[in-house]
């Protein structure tokens, strides 16, 4: 196994979990108390049939209070070019580890192109899609939230990629067109990454929901219940004990997958 690809991998995973980290710790810092006690009623409810259908009420609040409630505000715009520039450097490290050939190749190409040039191509194609995504998964946590069922929740977040993706594409279209932008080969996997951080919010939305129903499931079977109890103080921290279960998942999935990819 090569060093740099096993690098670039375990690079990947750090910024991954250290975003998490970073995104749950500061949910957990700017929410009010009584969001706070909501969620951790929540994680503490063990009915399954609550377990699926009363998450996005608090999710919703999570996400004004990182983002703000409105969305067309200076506030809203940086941090969410904030959150598209971390998934960029994170999908960059994934690419560089899975396709090192690629991307020493798009390096050197990048020595021979003007750093305005492009630092504009990935502003055109990643905040401003990005910006807008988010707006959409706004309107989707909210409309989840007014009335949370099963089959609802699970069809709205379907919908949810799949506008996402859409957005991405009809805007490279778009920016092509009006622009009469064009790009060679090399540009193509960067287009793949701008691409993929198109999705950060609606992995957020995942991540908190699977997190949760992690937590929740332990419980229910009983599965490390005293581990829950000393590692995770799900009462006064909740969404901090979900991201330490979110860093666990991404953790295991970049274990599992990593025979195969590298």
């Amino acid at each position: 196994m090569e060093l740099l690809p096993l690098l670039t991998y375990a690079g990947s995973w750090a910024a991954i979990t250290g975003g998490i980290w970073v995104l749950f710790q500061q949910a957990e810092t700017v929410v009010k108390p009584e969001v706070k006690a909501a969620i951790s009623q929540w994680l503490q409810n063990l009915n399954p049939t609550t377990a699926f259908a009363n998450w996005p009420v608090t999710f919703a609040a999570v996400f004004d209070r990182i983002f703000g409630e409105r969305h067309f505000s200076w506030h809203c715009f940086i941090r969410s070019c904030a959150a598209s520039f971390l998934a960029v450097v994170i999908a960059t490290l994934v690419w560089a580890a899975l396709r090192p050939s690629q991307f020493t190749a798009f390096v050197q190409y990048l020595k021979n192109t003007s750093l305005f040039a492009v630092f504009l191509f990935a502003a055109l194609l990643n905040l401003i899609p990005d910006y807008l995504s988010l707006l959409e998964t706004r309107y989707i946590i909210r409309w989840m939230s007014k009335r949370a069922s099963t089959f609802r929740i699970l069809g709205l977040l379907a919908f949810d990629l799949l506008a996402t993706a859409a957005i991405f594409i009809c805007w490279l279209w778009a920016a092509f067109m009006l622009g009469r932008l064009s790009y060679k080969g090399l540009l193509r996997p960067p287009i793949l990454i701008f691409f993929s951080s198109t999705f950060f919010t609606s992995v957020w939305v995942w991540l908190y929901a699977g997190s949760g129903l992690l937590v929740k499931l332990g419980q229910y079977l009983g599965i490390g219940v005293k581990v829950l109890k000393v590692v995770l103080d799900i009462e006064n921290k909740p969404l901090r004990s979900m991201g330490y279960v979110a860093i666990l998942l991404v953790t295991l999935v970049y274990l599992v997958a990593a025979p195969f990819v590298l």
